[in-house]
């Protein structure tokens, strides 16, 4: 039976659609070779992905995003999304480049670019872009962090931010952002905070952010439901008027601790909590006493090195239905053996002990017999890593 080519006979909307999951250079080399149909097509695709990865050198890379852009058609684009390690000497033909995406109306812009001392400085047009519903922008370079400070912001469709690598955000940029930006309701920043003091917003859901041992700032977002930080410094990090927090994942950094800030304390809303490093002891001892009891917690998850922390926590989260503990040793040996330290979480469901020695599994143990209040039928699940 001969071959029959139904993919050709599909109409234009769902090739195009399929045509948007691959790379512009696929779709440019690989789709014309198919029919006379196919010789052209492409120039009505609404979505553009150059990654420089797939070309030998940069100025065959050039040639060929310029080559595209001046024979597509003039229709509006879903995404546009550049991907350049630069090893030539300017970024001016991605300026170019990014210049006629905005113009084109984009509900997705992805920019990642590196360069050895040179970086791509995003255009004011990239924040006046109302089209945009999902921005993402990252760029790294040699020499040191480049502030974004945008003139202006008007980002009245966005919904999705994505900041990283050598970019730096102060409180100008931030200010602008959230009264640019009504709708952001997902912000993930791996990045500097050099200058930055809060991040206020009153429509995000979702905030990410990597910390590094020198960031110190407040985070203040009454619409927030879900919050994950990685290596924040205890007392350096600040959660307040956190009302609508469901979920928190804080990963703390080590044995560090600063303690001038108040990280717990905003976090007393949420219904469930994981926590990574939580053998940082003084932030338990020094800020649990001027928080809020957890009234709505009712899973916690966390890796320990200890169980007297948790204990310490336990004693302000009276209705906790299920404890995870993920046991590795980590700097706080000093208060393995500490003294008794009794709580009450009478509507424990379930325990799960994660460890890979029988002191750790032990140690666990001892942790549950200091419940005051242990229900009887409370499941408990050792697991052996």
């Amino acid at each position: 039976m001969p071959a029959v080519d139904r993919l050709s006979k599909l109409p234009d909307v769902p090739l195009l659609h399929i045509m948007s999951f691959l790379t512009t250079k696929d779709v440019v080399t690989n789709t014309c070779i198919l029919s006379k149909r196919w010789e052209n097509f492409w120039t009505g695709a609404t979505s553009l992905i150059f990654d420089s990865h797939e070309f030998n050198d940069d100025l065959k890379f050039m040639k060929f995003v310029d080559n595209v852009l001046a024979k597509r058609q003039n229709l509006n684009l879903d995404t546009f999304k550049l991907v350049w390690d630069n090893n030539t000497s300017t970024f001016e033909a991605a300026e170019r480049w990014l210049a006629h995406a905005v113009k084109a109306k984009p509900r997705v812009l992805i920019l990642i670019t590196s360069g050895d001392d040179v970086y791509l400085e995003f255009s004011d047009d990239v924040f006046m872009c109302e089209s945009l519903e999902e921005l993402k922008l990252s760029t790294t370079f040699s020499g040191g962090f480049y502030t974004l400070k945008p003139k202006s912001v008007k980002l009245n469709g966005l919904k999705k931010l994505e900041i990283s690598s050598d970019i730096n955000l102060d409180d100008d940029f931030m200010k602008k952002l959230m009264r640019g930006s009504p709708i952001l309701e997902e912000l993930i920043l791996e990045c500097k905070f050099e200058g930055l003091s809060i991040i206020s917003s009153q429509s995000i859901k979702n905030l990410i952010v990597y910390c590094s041992a020198n960031d110190k700032f407040e985070i203040s977002i009454r619409s927030l439901l879900s919050l994950y930080i990685e290596n924040a410094v205890p007392g350096r990090i600040s959660c307040k008027n956190l009302v609508s927090l469901v979920e928190a994942c804080i990963s703390v950094d080590h044995c560090l601790y600063d303690g001038s800030g108040t990280l717990l304390n905003g976090l007393s809303n949420a219904e469930e909590l994981h926590f990574d490093h939580i053998e940082t002891v003084d932030m338990f001892e020094k800020e649990l006493p001027n928080c809020p009891t957890f009234y709505n917690l009712k899973e916690m998850n966390c890796h320990v090195a200890s169980f007297y922390p948790v204990a310490r926590f336990l004693q302000h989260a009276p209705n906790l239905e299920k404890l995870t503990l993920r046991y590795y040793f980590g700097c706080d040996y000093s208060y393995r053996h500490e003294r008794e330290v009794y709580f009450s979480c009478e509507k424990l469901k379930m325990v799960e002990i994660c460890y890979a020695s029988l002191e750790e599994a032990r140690d666990g143990m001892k942790l549950l017999s200091y419940n005051k209040d242990m229900p009887n039928d409370v499941e408990l699940k050792l697991t052996r890593l």
